[in-house]
């Protein structure tokens, strides 16, 4: 079964899929992401086994775009809201890159509703000093694509850009991020879908979750069994990262998919998937 829906007062959107008996899986997107679109494989793979619920976070493909509200501990109180709303906790929750984040911080401060936690290809962040490593790792040509964001007020001067304009800045950065890590992927499709996001609610997202907060320090808390996956060329978020914030988790594993950037499930789809499933009966 498939169903869409807005969430009454959450600044969300949902789609769902699987079997309503079954328990539960809630993927969060990241940066430009869409819920239904970006999880596709994984969906068609657990579909039989879950009832998943794939989120658009505010600005987000169907989603409303709040004016306030952006900030990590504010999205992460909304997910809750909504989760609670649709009764799907205790969950599965699974994140990616700056969903990931949002994923992290919900069992931070809501284990209750958290069975298990997946962060996915994503740059924890250590506060706007300790996010300078970060910066650091970024080769130029993927790093140039954020700064213009951290100002405030980019968003809106983005959003008044003609359609075509910020559609070819949306392939440029998918391009210099690899996503996917192979041009092939990087269909039309993919391009049209990052790039039909309120940029202004990018902007507001970016500094939000990933630039201000430090979720970091807080690692340590996450108390519930915990994978860490990310494509080996990820250019956003290097392997050291990656164990790094593995390292920081009480009862967390890595699992690093050959051959994969910072889309791990597009660029190899079954080599996820099988790590996904090792982790989720383990």
């Amino acid at each position: 079964m498939t169903t869409s829906q807005r969430i009454p007062a959450s600044s969300l959107a949902c789609y769902a899929y699987g079997r309503t008996d079954a328990p539960p899986l809630v993927l969060i997107h990241g940066l430009a992401e869409q819920g239904a679109f970006f999880w596709q494989a994984l969906i068609d793979a657990f579909a039989d086994q879950y009832r998943i619920v794939a989120f658009d976070l505010p600005g987000h493909g169907s989603a409303a775009r709040p004016f306030t509200g952006y900030g990590l501990k504010a999205q992460a109180a909304r997910v809750m809201r909504a989760m609670k709303s649709l009764d799907i906790a205790p969950a599965v929750v699974i994140g990616h890159s700056m969903g990931g984040i949002l994923a992290g911080r919900l069992a931070c401060d809501y284990p209750s509703i958290i069975s298990r936690l997946v962060i996915y290809a994503s740059p924890i962040p250590g506060g706007i000093i300790g996010n300078l490593p970060l910066l650091w790792h970024l080769r130029w040509e993927a790093a140039r694509q954020l700064i213009p964001l951290l100002f405030p007020g980019s968003g809106w001067i983005m959003s008044r850009l003609p359609a075509d304009l910020r559609r070819a800045i949306i392939a440029e950065t998918l391009h210099a991020w690899r996503v996917p890590l192979s041009p092939a992927k990087r269909t039309a499709e993919y391009i049209h879908r990052s790039s039909q996001n309120d940029p202004r609610a990018l902007a507001d997202s970016l500094r939000g979750l990933v630039i201000y907060p430090n979720l970091r320090r807080d690692l340590p808390r996450i108390a519930v069994p915990t994978l860490i996956i990310a494509g080996e060329r990820d250019v956003l978020v290097s392997r050291s990262m990656t164990e790094s914030t593995a390292a920081a988790i009480p009862n967390a594993r890595v699992a690093l998919i050959p051959d994969a950037g910072h889309a791990a499930l597009i660029d190899q789809p079954d080599a996820f998937i099988a790590a996904l499933s090792a982790f989720l009966v383990g």
